[in-house]
This record gives structure tokens, sequence and C-alpha cells, in this order.
């Protein structure tokens, strides 16, 4: 099986522990192992711990921690993973066949598709757009997840925008994805991570066939523990676990205890509610940057990134002071070189072009 490039994982990989600023870091500033866990239960996972095969599905006292970020939530629908990424290569691969169509929300991070047309599935983009100020497009929503559909995905809050679906945008694609007999994969590893502190709604329980998918990364800060989870009927959840014996088989004994703590240190809204001076700081790092060297770049509020929206995640747009915009990937490589800071280009993410004169800002 050949898979496509990885290209912003990639871009990513290569670069996010090499520069001073970093502009694609889109969860809560991670913690410190102190913050997490006092000395004296640091000591005791110290004493206690054996450095084994733990339970294979999730530990219990992880899994009770989690059940605690949803309603109507039981063990026996959890699945947890090493990090969100496994839990949607997992699905993906349980679901798709050769020949099927998925229905992929873009921009996006790009995993799913990836792994969706390495599987041979046809995947077909609805884009969220900047002159719509991010909004989901119901008709081409409509249009796209059609009878035969096998996962509509969506990413809410979205990843790379922030923007956060409406109530009736939720209800539309649940509607969507239930007159076609699809799967909602709705990757939900921002929730918790909007700026006003007030956690958007989960599809979980909205329909029986959806698969939500989260973790610590993102919302919860703790990105190091690598720990994710599949959301989902209790059938499907045992069925993604047989999947996971053939892939890491079970997360690591160190991460789970410290990794418990994470959720249920009051859950998602609650915990970051407490950390709004830290989610204010990090949507505040495009304008300090700004008054960074202006002689090398200059950074304009545009399409690219909108004030105003919940989520977290900034998406601004460079230019050299005086000039016009260059190519994508040179900004890029001119940012990098220049101001030792990380960006992703928008293509990476599968973004279209913004309309010409599409203003946000205001």
């Amino acid at each position: 099986m050949r898979i496509d490039p990885f290209q912003s994982e990639r871009l990513l990989s290569l670069w996010q522990n090499k520069v001073d600023y970093d502009f694609t870091e889109t969860g809560v500033h991670p913690m410190f192992l102190h913050e997490l866990v006092s000395r004296e239960e640091l000591d005791e996972i110290y004493a206690s711990v054996q450095l084994r095969y733990i339970q294979t599905d999730g530990s219990p006292p992880l899994k009770e921690a989690i059940c605690g970020l949803y309603e109507a939530c039981c063990p026996e629908n959890l699945l947890v993973t090493n990090g969100s990424a496994e839990a949607n290569f997992l699905a993906v691969w349980h679901l798709v066949e050769p020949g099927d169509r998925v229905v992929a929300v873009l921009p996006n991070y790009m995993q799913v598709p990836g792994v969706a047309r390495a599987f041979g599935a046809e995947v077909v983009p609805v884009y969220l757009r900047p002159e719509r100020a991010w909004e989901l497009d119901l008709e081409e929503l409509e249009a796209a997840v059609r009878p035969g559909a096998k996962i509509l995905y969506v990413t809410n809050p979205n990843n790379p925008t922030g923007a956060i679906l409406s109530a009736a945008e939720m209800d539309a694609v649940v509607a969507a994805a239930e007159a076609a007999g699809a799967w909602l994969l709705a990757d939900e590893v921002y929730r918790g991570a909007e700026l006003d502190g007030e956690s958007s709604p989960s599809f979980w329980g909205r329909y029986h066939k959806t698969i939500v998918v989260g973790g610590l990364s993102k919302a919860l800060h703790a990105a190091g523990l690598r720990l994710g989870w599949v959301l989902t009927d209790p059938e499907l959840a045992a069925t993604l676990w047989g999947y996971h014996d053939y892939t890491t088989i079970s997360t690591n004994a160190v991460s789970e205890r410290p990794g418990a703590a994470c959720p249920a240190a009051g859950g998602a809204g609650t915990y970051l509610g407490a950390q709004s001076h830290d989610l204010q700081a990090q949507s505040a790092r495009p304008q300090r940057l700004a008054r960074r060297p202006r002689r090398y770049v200059q950074l304009r509020p545009s399409a690219y990134w909108r004030r105003g929206l919940r989520g977290l995640q900034p998406a601004p747009r460079f230019h050299r002071a005086g000039h016009a915009p260059a190519p994508r990937t040179q900004r890029t490589g001119r940012a990098r070189r220049s101001l030792r800071c990380r960006s992703v280009p928008a293509h990476r993410l599968r973004e279209p072009a913004p309309a010409r004169g599409a203003r946000l800002d205001q």
C-alpha cells in the first residue's frame, strides 16, 4: 500500500523543536509533569508502577475519568489509544473499503483524508470558506453526502480555523450522515480549548452511527502522554479493540496514571476555564510577533485570521513589508529562516484560496 506524503505533519515534525516562534501549535501550552501530579503522587507512581502490558483497551480509572467529559458514557463505549491519531486510524482502517466515498470537511488535519485515500476511498471535500466566515455550506454538504457514503468526517472545533459549528450546523451534519447511512467521524480533540472557556457541545449521543475521537493533546495540555480515545457504541468499540491488537496493543503503563488526572481535573470546560489567561495569551501570539522585526515580515489581519472565533487556532498570513505576498511555500520558508518561527502553508491543509478581496477582520 502506498500513502501520500503527510505534508503538514512532515513539516511540523521537522521544525517544531527547532524554532523560537511556533505559529502552528494549535493546542493549549503543554503543562509540566509537576503541575499534573504532586511529588507525593509521583513518588507513589515511581514505587508502584510495573512496566508491563496494561489493560489493552484502557485502564478502568482512565476510562472512568474520560467518561466524566461526556453525558451517558460508559466504559464499554471507550477504547483508549496512543493519541487521537491512532483512534482516527483504527476507525478508518475498519470502515473503509476500496471505492467507498468519504466526505471530509476541510481545511483540516489531513490524517483521515490521507489514510482513507490510501485504503482506496474517494475523498470528497466540503470546504469551510473564509468569505462565509468559515461557516459550513449546508447545500454543499447535502450534495456531497449522498446515499452510500461511508464516512462523514468533521473536526469540531475546527483545525486550523478555530471555527465552531453552530447548533444548526451540527443538526445538519447529523441529518446528512443519517440520510446517507454514513458513519459520522467527529474529531473533537479541540473541544475544551475554546477561548471563552465554554466547552462546545459534543456529537456524542446525537446519532447511533457516531464515532467521537478525543485525546489529551490539545485542550488538556498533555500531548506528551500520548493518550487518546474512541467513543462509540459498545459493539464497534470492541471491534476496534481487535484492530488495536494489530497496531500498538496498548498504551504505556507510565502515562495512564497521570493521564487519568487530566479529565479528572474537572472536565474540559471547567479545567480550561481556569486557564483562560493561557488561552488568551496564545491567541495574542500573532499580534506579538507582528511587533517583531518588520523589515522581514509583516503580519496583517486577513481572511486567514479572524478575530472573534471562539476556537484557539489562529491562521495568520505573512508578507514582506512593502511587498506583495510571496508564493505560499516561499513565505513559510522566509519566516522560518528570518524569525525562527514555524508555520504551515494553507495548501498543506487543502485550504482553498480565499475569495478575492475577502476580509473578515472588520
